[in-house]
């Protein structure tokens, strides 16, 4: 018992009660009531564990838990494909003012100041962008990937 600061009588208490299956925190009650000897529940099951007792415990192991199988995720819906430039000319249809922008009307923004903004005004793609396909065109992009040197 070299090392150990705990005195005999408390550490066969401590052993015996330990074997009987009495938890950590009641054997240091316990050890308090009938030695005044002070422990906290931590350091007996460090000293039971040093000792090498507490792998051979009877203590009731815990029930062996049964996972429940992890639910698979839909795939993925396809991507929406962007849409293409229709032409390399830009519209020159009619530009138009804020106020005079129809549902499906190109939002494209010509102009710096507020006094001379106006959007583009030519009918939107099919899927219902803002942008006509020209404008679409100069606005979205492809992520360039760096490991392949080009557009994904």
């Amino acid at each position: 018992m070299s090392g150990r600061a705990w005195p005999e009588p408390a550490f066969i208490m401590c052993k015996r009660l330990w074997k009987s299956g009495v938890s950590g925190s009641d054997i240091a009650e316990k050890l308090w009531e009938a030695l005044g000897f002070s422990a906290t529940r931590s350091a007996i099951i460090g000293l039971m564990h040093r000792e090498g007792i507490a792998s051979g415990s009877p203590r009731a192991k815990p029930a062996e838990v049964v996972k429940a199988p992890v639910p698979r995720l839909a795939p993925r819906p396809a991507p929406v494909p962007r849409p293409a430039p229709v032409s390399f000319q830009e519209p020159r249809g009619p530009r138009v003012r804020l106020m005079d922008l129809r549902p499906d009307s190109c939002r494209y923004v010509h102009g710096e100041r507020p006094a001379e903004m106006v959007f583009c005004g030519e009918l939107t793609s099919a899927d219902g962008g803002s942008y006509c396909g020209f404008h679409a065109g100069l606005v979205y992009y492809r992520p360039w990937s760096r490991s392949h040197g080009r557009a994904l």
